[in-house]
């Protein structure tokens, strides 16, 4: 298992490898000499490692704070995208999910083509498109989210520096990218 530095606000290119007996497979993630059982190569990133460290002792200290704004600009989010374009859908628990999370069916589209129009807003598509057809991720598959659901799967996420007005000025552009493709 492996832990990323950016993903809690760390400097990037950090990723630190989680050993243990829960985590049997070991595989050496650089090349160079044999340190730590010829996990690692080389010396260790000092600065990387106190960094994350400090990354998550804020993490934990701010914790609740962050967790309550993200489930209140997630929801913001929803609920005004829904007033605009009242077919999305919601996937997902309406409660028991990641309170920075919010993946929405756009009935009727396909993800990829919104998402290259939304060249402002940082989403990603539940379905991978190619040539030879779509693909539907294993996540939307599990959930048993119908092919024609699927397709025109967003996810979006927030963070703790978003605002609400970044999120009015997404919501607008989102709304005019779906109506322009109708």
């Amino acid at each position: 298992m492996h832990l990323s530095s950016e993903l809690i606000l760390s400097a990037m290119g950090f990723v630190k490898q989680l050993t243990g007996p829960f985590h049997p497979v070991r595989i050496k993630n650089n090349h160079g000499a044999n340190h730590e059982k010829n996990i690692r190569a080389g010396t260790e990133n000092v600065t990387g490692i106190v960094g994350l460290g400090h990354a998550c002792a804020i993490l934990k200290r701010d914790f609740d704070q962050n967790v309550q704004f993200q489930k209140q600009s997630r929801d913001y989010f929803f609920q005004k995208l829904k007033l605009k374009i009242p077919g999305i859908q919601l996937n997902g628990h309406p409660e028991l999910r990641l309170p920075n999370t919010l993946n929405i069916s756009f009935p009727g589209k396909e993800a990829n083509i919104l998402l290259k129009k939304m060249t402002n807003i940082a989403a990603s598509a539940g379905a991978a498109c190619h040539s030879d057809g779509i693909n539907i991720s294993q996540v939307l598959k599990a959930i048993r989210l119908p092919e024609r659901l699927a397709i025109g799967t967003i996810r979006f996420s927030t963070g703790k520096f978003l605002t609400f007005d970044e999120i009015d000025k997404a919501i607008k552009t989102i709304v005019e990218i779906v109506q322009k493709n109708d």
